[in-house]
């Protein structure tokens, strides 16, 4: 590449990421003891929010961030290896609930697929992704896939247990949801003429 059209063809920004609260999941079904994975309903939430400050980064205030909650619900679970599964199924993230007051929102919803890979008999590291459903947008809230683009899933499990020592069927998560797949300005004709650019908005 030229050095002129590399001055003209800045790198994509960072996005944001969304740090959520220690909450209670669910790998276990209560009845009959199959694999699931299933978020408190509704999650605590997030305590984090940050971007890079870029127009087209979604803006949300701490005093905003405590209305914001997210459901992770799965049937689907695939054993990889010992130690290592792998769920799919669907998410969705609001604004608000029934408990707090605010009537809840949509914001984004959509499919997930995680891993967790056990580091030893506890806890465990997860990654994975979210894929947003366009027909989920809400206009009064930013798009948190930049019009496509996966929401990057990390972060971390740990199994909790009943004061007898008897495994509680799940166990605390911890994850980070970041957005860093915008691409460059260079990029954004195709975006454009694909119709997706318009639905980077605040």
């Amino acid at each position: 590449m030229s050095t002129c059209l590399a001055a003209l063809s800045p790198a994509a920004h960072a996005g944001f990421m969304l740090e959520s609260r220690a909450t209670f999941v669910h790998l276990r079904d209560l009845v009959d003891g199959t694999p699931v994975f299933h978020t408190e309903n509704p999650a605590r939430g997030f305590r984090a929010f940050a971007s890079d400050g870029h127009p087209l980064d979604p803006v949300i205030s701490q005093s905003d961030l405590i209305f914001y909650n997210f459901t992770m619900t799965s049937t689907n679970a695939h054993i990889v290896r010992p130690g290592s599964c792998e769920y799919t199924g669907d998410y969705e993230f609001r604004f608000g609930s029934f408990g707090t007051g605010v009537p809840p929102s949509l914001v984004s919803a959509g499919t997930f697929s995680i891993a967790l890979t056990f580091i030893d008999h506890d806890n465990a590291t997860v990654t994975g992704q979210l894929v947003q459903d366009p027909e989920s947008l809400n206009d009064d809230f930013p798009d948190f896939s930049y019009g496509g683009h996966p929401i990057l899933v990390e972060g971390e499990y740990h199994h909790t247990y009943y004061p007898d020592g008897t495994w509680s069927g799940g166990g605390m998560l911890v994850v980070d949801f970041r957005q860093s797949g915008v691409p460059a300005p260079a990029s954004l004709s195709v975006l454009a003429f694909a119709g997706l650019a318009s639905r980077r908005r605040r």
